[in-house]
C-alpha cells in the first residue's frame, strides 16, 4: 500500500517539477526535459526487469512510468501552446 502512494506521488511530483523547470529554464531549455527523460529510463529498466522476472508488478510500474513520461511531454507541449497564444495576443 505504501508503495502505491510512492508511485502516485512520483506522478504528481514529476508534473510539478516539469512545470517549475519550464518556468525557469530560459537560458538552458533542455533542462525541462530531464524529468521525462529520467522516467523513460526507469520505465525501460522496469520493462527489462519484467522480461527477466516475468512479474506483473514490474509491467505495471513500467506502464505507469511510461504514461507519466508521456504526460510530462504533453504538459510541456500544452505550456508551449499557451505561451504562443499569449505571445500572439500581446
Amino acid at each position: 500500500m505504501i508503495f502505491l502512494f510512492a508511485v502516485y506521488f512520483v506522478f504528481i511530483m514529476t508534473l510539478l517539477i516539469t512545470f517549475l523547470l519550464s518556468k525557469r529554464s530560459y537560458e538552458k531549455p533542455f533542462i525541462k526535459y530531464i524529468p521525462a527523460f529520467i522516467l523513460f529510463i526507469l520505465a525501460f529498466i522496469s520493462s527489462i526487469i519484467f522480461v527477466c522476472n516475468n512479474g506483473m508488478g514490474e509491467l505495471m510500474i513500467a506502464i505507469f512510468l511510461g504514461v507519466t513520461a508521456i504526460a510530462n511531454g504533453l504538459l510541456l507541449l500544452a505550456l508551449k501552446v499557451v505561451r504562443v497564444i499569449v505571445a500572439k495576443g500581446k
